[in-house]
This record gives C-alpha cells, structure tokens and sequence, in this order.
C-alpha cells in the first residue's frame, strides 16, 4: 500500500511539472516568428502570457522510506521579445530573408485598386483582423520593412520609377504568428509618350504637289491614348497612334506641322517640324501707271553716212504713211543722226525741223500736214556724217541729255507716254561700249521711266538678207535686229523690224505707226506667263478686276482696248 502510494504521487509530481512546463513554452505558431526587421527567431514580437490554469494538488500520504526521487527536466524560460518593438520605419530597409507565414493572409490595395500611378507617393489600404502589428515592404515576398503598428491605410513610397512596382504586407498577431504575404502591384508612368515625326523621302516641297509626313507615338508606360495633328495651326486628319499626315497644294512659304499625343495618365508631348514650300515658278507683282491713253513720243534715229543718201529719199517720200497711223494720237516726234561724235548734229543731239524756226520737236498743234513736211524735210539730210553708225548709243545719249535738262531733248519726252524708236541704217552698231548694249538701253529706259512702253522698230539689212546686203547696202545688222526682238517683235505693239531695200516703205512706216498706236493698248510684263494666253494675268485697275480682254503676247499684255487712266496690278507666274 505504502509502494502504491508513493508511484500515484511521483506520477502526479511529473504531470504537475509538464504542465508548467507547457505553459512557460511558446505555441507552435511563435516558432516561425521574425525579429523586427526579418531575422528569424523562435517568435514574434510580444510577449507571450501563461495561461492561468492551477497545478493539481496531491492527496496527503506518509512520509515515504528514503527511496530516491527522480530528477525533473530542467523548465525552458521564455525567449525575451525582440527588442526593436514596433516601429514605423521606411521602405526598402532590413532585408533579408522572407519568411513564409502559416495565418492567412490579409489584404493590401494600391490607390484603391489603382493600376496607374504618376507620382511616386501612394495610397495603401490594409485589412487584417486580430493582429498587432505589420510590416510594409517594396518587394512582393515581404522580405524587407520594418515591423510597426497595424493602421488601415498608409502613403508609402514606391521603389522603382517607370516601372512596375510591387508593395506587400505581413501582419504579426498577439502571440507572435506570421500571417502569408500578401501583395499588390501598380505600374508608375511619369513620362509623356514619344513622338517620331519625319518627312518622307519622296517630298518635293513644291506648291501644286503633295508632301507626306510620317508620325508614331508610343508609350512604354501607361500607353497612348490619343493622337491629334495640326498643319499651320488647323487640326488635321489622324489615323491611328501612327500614320502620315498629307498635305496638298499650299502656297508658297514657311509652314508648320504638328503632332500630340496623350497617355492614359493625360500627360502628354509634342513634335513638330516646320518646312519650306517654293514655288517652282516666279510670282510676280507689277504696278503700273497710266495717265493717258493716247500719249506716245517717237525718236526717228537716221543713218546719215554716205551710203544711205538713196534710202533717206525714199524714206522722206513715204512719212506720210506713217503720220496716218499716228494722226490721232497726242505725238511727239523728233530726229537725230547715228553720228556719234559730231558736235552739231551727233552724239544724242536732236535735228532742228527744216524749215521751221527753231523747232526740234513736231507735235498735233503743227496741224498734219505741217508735221508731215517737217519729218519729211528733216530726215532728208545734207550732210555727210560719220560712217561709224552707231544708233543705239545715240539712243541712250538722246535720254542722257533728256535727264541732264537739256532744253530741246527735254521737250521730247513725258513720263507718262509710251516712247518709241525708228532706226534707219543699212549698216550694224559699230561699236561695243555699255551704251552701244541693247539690253542696256533697255535697262536705261525702264530705271528712269518704269512705266514707259518702249520699243525700237529697226528698218535695216535683216541677217541673212543677201540679196539686200549685195544691192549696195554696208552690212547686215543683227544688233538692231536683236534689240527690236527683246522689245516685242512679233507682238501687237511691239517692235518692227523692215528692210532699207524695200522698194515702197510706205508699208513698212504704216507698220510702224499701226504698232506705235497699239502700244497704247499694252502693257510690258517681266517675264512670260504660265497658263492660257487670255487669262494668265490677274488685272486690276484701281483695285478691281479689270475686265476688257487681252492677249498674252511674248511679254506683252495686249489688250482690246486703249487703256484707260489709272494704276493698273498685273499677276502672274512665270516659269
């Protein structure tokens, strides 16, 4: 009885022990606990209480004979908590291994859900019940962060710029045990698309064609979400987060395209490229004045060298065939000489009208029939002047001594008439200097008058006139022969060009004054225009469309009509 009572109470002193020992060692769920910061332990981060149950108390028995009691296991103290405690602290610091959890896990939103983001300051939302403390890292395995107590939201700090960023939370609950990781992800995007904007190869940046440019945007981040395009500031046509952009027909100058492109976090970015279109064509603007419709004034330059005796007579026989054309307009008619050098009847100087007292100059007050004998008379001369014909430069010095104020030349010419010449020589210009240059002359007369209708009608020995040439004549004369052509010929009011051996020159002065008549109905133009010979010019008199019909001819603009007084705008292309 006494051996069976000292076995119940041995037995009841080892249960007794266990028990305690039970409640002084942490539960299994401690086991996988963390240090603040991640370095495993054998629990979490609080202390763990006994719980309060009571140790049995044994029955009273008599005191035992000395047999040996067994030893009992040594109790484990509890391991101290770590001595961090919960903290806030910021992202990306204590890393080290992550730690897997067996509670389940809680749950951890980004801006609500969000799955863009352009700032890097964020919005956490975080749920777990019945837990004490969390720990916030910006990797998606809960490997880094600090341990710190549990809120319901928190701003946080992303980790990465630009790029996908995952963030995940690990609860700790009030005896030590991990919850399962859980995260959440969210892409940051705080760069505005790229845009490439090139001109095709093809481009010929010339108005009246088309010229291609080629665009794409592309987003790496939160990715396009429109595009929109402008030319020279007027929204265009887009197709797409890449295309072409045409254009078409514009006129002639600097111009400017545009593209734009917006994310899906509306920020957006631009490219433009600005380019020049030429016209593969000039365009012109003349202004010109007319202030008379009916004024011309006529220098008759007469070869006076020894051979032209016979072609003076014939000529004098026949002016009257050129006054007829002429009758009716407001004249002006004076005579010189090809003499270049002579100091009376050379070098520019005008002819007094034979037969007249100290005239020069002819004029409709003379009546017809008096202006016919004194051109008549005075281009018959007497004198036998220098055989180095030069009537161009006698022209030009005709004008020189006009502008000097000479008082006799001055009379000639008015600014708002049309001026025209009728050379008389079967020789060539004999020399070269500036002043012997038709393009010169004609340099000359527009400087001075740039309104002037001007031309040069040459009676001579046309090129390649042999038969002319071997009746006697001096030479060909291709000089007066091209300056007649750069002034029209061929053109209604432009230049003439006849023969010195014509048998009649009646025909050929009616010619000429037929022609001196027209030009009151031209205009000159720089250059020839492009497009239909009846409406290639745009006119307009005094501001508005002028609408009498014309004619292009060469660079001349022939009109149906004499003009009219006023300010005349002439436009066109030419080539």
């Amino acid at each position: 009885m006494t051996n069976q009572l000292l076995s119940k109470f041995i037995i009841a002193l080892v249960i007794s022990q266990s028990i305690v020992a039970c409640k002084l060692t942490p539960d299994s769920g401690s086991s996988s606990g963390t240090t603040d910061g991640g370095s495993n332990t054998s629990q979490g981060g609080g202390t763990v209480q006994p719980s309060p149950s009571p140790s049995p108390t044994p029955s009273p028995v008599p005191t035992p004979s000395p047999t040996p009691s067994p030893t009992p296991s040594p109790t484990p103290s509890p391991t101290p908590p770590p001595t961090s405690g919960d903290s806030t602290g910021s992202p990306d610091v204590n890393c080290g291994t992550a730690v897997a959890g067996i509670l389940d896990a809680g749950t951890i939103s980004i801006n609500n859900g969000g799955v863009l983001t352009n700032s890097m300051q964020v919005n956490l939302s975080l749920d777990r019940q019945f837990v004490r403390s969390m720990k916030i890292s910006n990797t998606p395995d809960c490997s880094c962060g600090t341990w710190e107590p549990v809120a319901a939201t928190k701003n946080w700090t992303l980790g990465k710029a630009n790029g996908v960023n995952a963030v995940s939370v690990q609860f700790r609950d009030y005896d030590g045990s991990l919850t399962i990781c859980a995260s959440a992800s969210i892409k940051h995007d705080n760069l505005p698309p790229q845009i490439s904007l090139v001109a095709a190869a093809g481009n010929t940046y010339l108005t009246a064609t088309n010229n291609i440019f080629n665009y794409a945007a592309t987003d790496a981040g939160s990715g396009v979400k429109a595009v929109s395009c402008s030319l020279d500031g007027q929204a265009v046509s887009c197709a797409g987060n890449s295309g072409s952009i045409a254009t078409s027909n514009l006129s002639s100058g600097t111009h400017k395209v545009v593209v734009t492109a917006t994310d899906n976090l509306n920020q957006s970015a631009s490219a433009n490229l600005s380019f020049t279109i030429s016209s593969p064509y000039r365009e012109i603007t003349q202004n010109k004045s007319v202030t008379a419709d009916n004024k011309v004034d006529i220098l008759v330059v007469v070869d006076n060298s020894p051979s032209m005796q016979d072609v003076q007579k014939n000529m004098a026989k026949r002016v009257s065939s050129l006054m007829d054309q002429v009758k009716n307009l407001d004249y002006r008619i004076a005579v010189t000489t090809t003499d270049p050098s002579s100091k009376t009847v050379g070098d520019g100087r005008l002819l007094p009208l034979t037969g007249f007292t100290n005239q020069y100059v002819i004029t409709p007050a003379m009546g017809l029939a008096n202006a016919q004998t004194a051109l008549s008379n005075t281009v018959q001369r007497p004198e036998v002047g220098s055989a180095s014909e030069q009537g161009i430069y006698a022209t030009y010095r005709v004008i020189e001594r006009a502008l000097a104020g000479e008082v006799n030349q001055k009379a000639l010419f008015r600014p708002d008439a049309a001026f025209s010449v009728i050379l008389i020589s079967d020789a060539n210009e004999s020399a070269t200097g500036a002043k012997n240059k038709p393009q010169n002359l004609i340099d000359f007369v527009k400087s001075n008058w740039p309104n002037k209708r001007f031309n040069f009608n040459s009676i001579i020995v046309r090129p390649n006139d042999s038969a002319c040439l071997s009746a006697g004549r001096e030479a060909y004369g291709p000089t007066y022969d091209a300056l007649s052509r750069l002034l029209g010929f061929g053109t209604v009011g432009g230049s003439i060009i006849g023969s010195v051996c014509a048998s009649d020159y009646g025909a050929q002065l009616s010619g000429i004054g037929q022609s001196v008549q027209q030009m009151t109905k031209t205009l000159d133009l720089e250059c020839a225009p492009i497009g239909s010979t009846q409406s290639a010019v745009l006119v307009l008199k005094d501001g508005s469309n002028y609408t009498d019909a014309y004619e292009i001819q060469g660079l001349k603009i022939v009109f149906q009509n004499s003009l009219p007084a006023g300010k005349y705008t002439l436009s066109y292309k030419c080539q």
